[in-house]
Formats: C-alpha cells, structure tokens, sequence
C-alpha cells in the first residue's frame, strides 16, 4: 500500500475534532483505518464482528490528563459518571461507568492531556487472538502484549495506530450493578497476567511486573465473563473453583 493511500485513509484524514476540559482533542476515526498493509481488510473483518455491547456502547475510551483532580468533576458532577475504582501505582488511573459496562472512562495522569486509547469489546476471545496474530506481524504494533485486567476482567491487547494512541481489542468485559457498586482502591496493579506494556518507562514497568508477579503468588484469580452464544459448559467439576466459589 502506498504511503499517499496510507495518509488518505488516516484518522488525520478522516477524522472529527472536538474539545473537552483539559484542551484534550479527540479524534473519531470515519473510515476505521487505524491500520495500514496488507492485513487492514482483515482486521477490519474481524473487528466488524457481532459485538457483545449493545446498550452498553462499544467499549471505553481511556484520556492523559495533567491532573486528575482538576478534572472529576467535569466528568462526574456535569456529565454524571459514576466512579468505578483507582489506584495509585504504576501509575495514577481513575476509572468511570456511566452505566453497566464496569468504565466507560478512564483517566491516566500523565502530566499532559492527551488521547491513551480506545478499547472495542469482540464477541469471541478468538476475535482477539486472530487480530492479536495480525498485529504481531506487523513491526511496533503491539504497545502492550495480550493479558488480564484486574479491575473489568478483560483479556486484551493494545495495538498502535499510526496516531500513536493504541486501539485495545477485548472480550469478556466485567458488568456491574451501578446503583449499589462502591469504589475501591485497586491494590494489585492493572493486570492478573500479561499485558506488557511497551509505552511505560522502564521504571514503573518493573513495578508493574512485580505487582503482576504479586499477584500470581498471592493466588489472585478471577471468573471468565461469558454472554449466551459465546461458550459451552463443560460437564464434571473443578475443585478448585467449587472451592473458591463456596460450591464445595
């Protein structure tokens, strides 16, 4: 693909721009070419597929900020999202539902505004694993490799786009019941497992490999979320989940 077609389909080329506080401008891509080469008709194949949204919208988009603080109350006491859970380390992120899907939102403090990425939730886990194949063989792709989120329980991976913020595709995404949820502090990092993350400094992607590795020894562990369509019960028993679950 030439680099003139490449520039055409970009998000720069076929994008809308709008403000919100923190002179944060968000760019909604038109045509969907956030991928270029060979495999962007694929993977916009694949990410066409049916979708396990519906009400809840296609995903979340996640936003940079200078200060955290300085902008809550635009997004909770003016647009009505209610906070989901927080934490502190590796890096400051807040995260907001405005309904069942576990954020819609979130906020990373970086000390720059800015656009961190956009998460589409895919029907099948082998959506994800089918695109994640696609975005290895591509060069600089993948910014964070495929693993676990502790907090909505998706199991994801994030891809660059050739406007440097990163598009996560996922499946499995956690829903909550927002009028009796009670926000937490999230103490385990944001992933159970994986999730490599290329955009942080060296430094803090140590710590977030230790709370990773904390994790796993602390035996931290979570259900897969399934929808109708989507999985086949298996007959027999787990002891180890009859005895997580208080079945045993």
């Amino acid at each position: 693909m030439s680099a003139a077609l490449c520039q055409s389909r970009s998000p720069r080329a076929h994008g809308v721009r709008d403000r919100v506080p923190g002179r944060v401008r968000r760019k909604r891509a038109i045509d969907g070419g956030f991928v270029h080469g060979e495999h962007a008709l694929r993977v916009r194949i694949v990410a066409r597929r049916e979708r396990g949204t519906g009400p809840l919208g296609l995903g979340h988009a996640v936003l940079t900020v200078e200060n955290i603080d300085a902008m809550m109350p635009f997004y909770v006491d003016v647009l009505g999202f209610g906070l989901s859970d927080y934490m502190q380390k590796p890096f400051r992120a807040f995260f907001f539902h405005i309904n069942a899907r576990h954020h819609s939102l979130a906020l990373i403090e970086t000390g720059r505004n800015g656009m961190h990425h956009l998460m589409v939730e895919l029907f099948s886990l082998d959506d994800v694993g089918q695109c994640y194949d696609i975005a290895l063989g591509q060069q600089d792709r993948v910014n964070v490799t495929l693993g676990r989120h502790t907090n909505d329980f998706m199991t994801s991976f994030y891809a660059r786009t050739p406007s440097s913020f990163m598009v996560e595709c996922g499946w499995g995404g956690r829903e909550i019941d927002p009028s009796r949820w009670q926000p937490l502090e999230l103490m385990d990092g944001p992933s159970l497992w994986g999730h490599e993350r290329v955009w942080l400094p060296p430094a803090e992607r140590e710590v977030a490999r230790e709370m990773r590795m904390h994790a796993a020894a602390s035996g931290l562990r979570a259900p897969v979320q399934v929808m109708d369509g989507n999985y086949k019960l298996m007959v027999g028993t787990c002891p180890w989940w009859d005895g997580v679950s208080g079945k045993g």
